[in-house]
């Protein structure tokens, strides 16, 4: 027997299948990594990574058109998953701190009965 199926085998047993469900379908998330923004995130925008919550991780992407042109009625941005989202709403106020070097830090929707925290910051290098 596979080591995925004895997993799904004895916490079907347990009732710990959905926990089990959320772990195999954030694959990936990647221990130990600390930084908040990922640079390479290309030239359209950048990513940002949330907080470690239900032991995984997202990612949302933010557009630089975004932070340099708010949107008048801001905007809702679906998070990176699997298996599951989240939705972050960041507002036109939010956009201008963004624009203005300010950090924003936002939770996101509660799905799967977590939510996670994304601390967002314009990288000035």
């Amino acid at each position: 027997m596979e080591r995925k199926q004895f997993l799904i085998y004895v916490t079907t047993a347990t009732g710990l299948l959905p926990l089990l469900i959320t772990q195999i379908g954030c694959a990936y998330d990647v221990p130990g990594a600390e930084a908040d923004q990922d640079a390479g995130g290309g030239t359209d925008g950048f990513k940002v990574v949330s907080s470690r919550d239900n032991f995984h991780r997202h990612e949302i992407m933010i557009l630089f058109a975004d932070v340099s042109q708010p949107p008048a009625g801001g905007k809702t941005i679906t998070s990176s998953g699997p298996i599951h989202t989240h939705d972050v709403v960041l507002t036109m106020a939010d956009y201008q701190a963004l624009r203005d070097g300010e950090q924003v830090v936002k939770t996101s929707t509660f799905d799967s009965r977590h939510s996670h925290t994304f601390g967002i910051q314009v990288s000035t290098g």
